[in-house]
């Protein structure tokens, strides 16, 4: 079935029968109690190394007419008694769709604005060491998607569709039509969106830079985990996600980083998966492959169409297992122009891992983009 590109303006919800829910419990139990079962689950989906999720097929999108900004922002709600000094420097606003996104907007209002995207299954706060390195070069803008994070976490079916307006709104918001942008893995789907958008005269957005890193970016490269591949199948999804606890985040992001977080750094980065059951919402966050199968041949030539006028620059982490030295290697190719920046011993989340060395690179590349007339 074709994605609804119109979800952002969507606010219905997925209603299952009463009686559906008895034997989801009953396997959610079985699995509880078996571990050696979900070994077979995962075994069941093959390898996590040798083929992308999805079907291969290339359809044209529709455009998606952009909307008009009304936005209110009030202080980001939290449980926590003393508040993690990156939500300290956010809020929440409310976009078109009647939502509320977590966004980080900090830097003198006369420095060049950067949009800093984040990756799954994690928010902003990835951004947190980048942007401090970018503190008197740059006004920083750094959202949580909506699902994400601290923004409201709606049971409802995702699409990057949505999530490109919702930058769209808080740019608007702000009057910015021009941003240099640095995104990672999910983000950079987003990016593609709007690059796609810009090409088709539906967008106002223009990127005066493109600075990306770790991601699908070419879609026939791009390998998932097995854990993505589980919670990426019907009904088995959301009874693996059912057994995400903190545990089995914390060996989730070390499996595909090079540098793991610290036990301090996912005290942090935890809440804000893990607020308002957001867990249980990672099958339908996934479901960016699903669209990536469908629509990534659409998504590939809007980037190489973008990186023939805008300075564009992939930072990437050789180490990553899902999208490491061989997407790497077929980007370079598809996208001959590009500044490539290697990191030998970083994974699939380098502003975290190694936020000084993006945040240089960042600052260089975007330096190319506003030299230009």
């Amino acid at each position: 079935m074709r994605p609804d590109f119109q979800l952002a303006r969507s606010t219905h919800a997925l209603n299952r029968p009463a009686a559906a829910g008895a034997p989801r419990r009953r396997v959610a139990a079985s699995l509880r109690s078996s571990p050696w079962l979900l070994l077979a689950l995962c075994a069941c989906t093959g390898a996590a190394q040798t083929k992308p999720v999805g079907e291969h097929t290339s359809k044209t999108i529709p455009p998606v007419a952009a909307t008009e900004q009304n936005m209110t922002s009030y202080p980001a709600a939290t449980t926590q008694t003393t508040p993690d000094p990156w939500l300290a420097q956010g809020h929440r606003e409310r976009v078109p769709s009647g939502d509320s996104v977590f966004v980080v907007d900090t830097g003198s209002r006369d420095l060049p604005p950067v949009l800093l995207l984040h990756g799954f299954p994690t928010w902003s706060l990835d951004w947190e060491g980048v942007a401090q390195h970018l503190a008197g070069h740059a006004r920083v803008i750094a959202p949580d998607f909506l699902g994400f994070g601290y923004s409201d976490k709606p049971r409802r079916t995702y699409a990057i569709a949505a999530q490109a307006d919702i930058v769209e709104a808080i740019l608007a918001a702000r009057h910015l039509s021009t941003v240099a942008v640095a995104a990672n893995d999910y983000g950079v789907t987003v990016v593609q969106e709007l690059l796609r958008r810009r090409a088709a005269g539906s967008s106002r957005i223009t990127f005066s830079s493109l600075t990306l890193l770790n991601a699908g970016i070419l879609y026939a490269q791009y390998r998932p985990t097995r854990v993505q591949r589980l919670l990426s199948t019907p009904i088995i999804g959301p009874l693996v996600a059912r057994l995400i606890g903190r545990t089995a985040m914390q060996r989730s992001l070390a499996e595909v980083a090079g540098r793991p977080r610290s036990p301090a750094a996912f005290d942090r980065v935890w809440p804000g998966i893990a607020r308002e059951d957001g867990p249980l919402l990672l099958p339908r966050l996934l479901r960016f492959n699903t669209e990536r199968a469908q629509y990534h041949a659409v998504w590939e030539q809007a980037l190489a169409e973008a990186s023939e006028t805008i300075p564009l620059a992939l930072v990437w982490g050789l180490q990553d297992p899902v999208s490491g030295p061989l997407m790497l290697q077929a980007a370079h190719v598809r996208y001959p122009r590009a500044v490539v920046t290697e990191l030998p011993a970083v994974g699939h989340y380098p502003p975290v891992e190694v936020p000084d060395v993006v945040a240089q690179a960042l600052l260089a590349n975007a330096r190319r983009g506003w030299s230009q007339p």
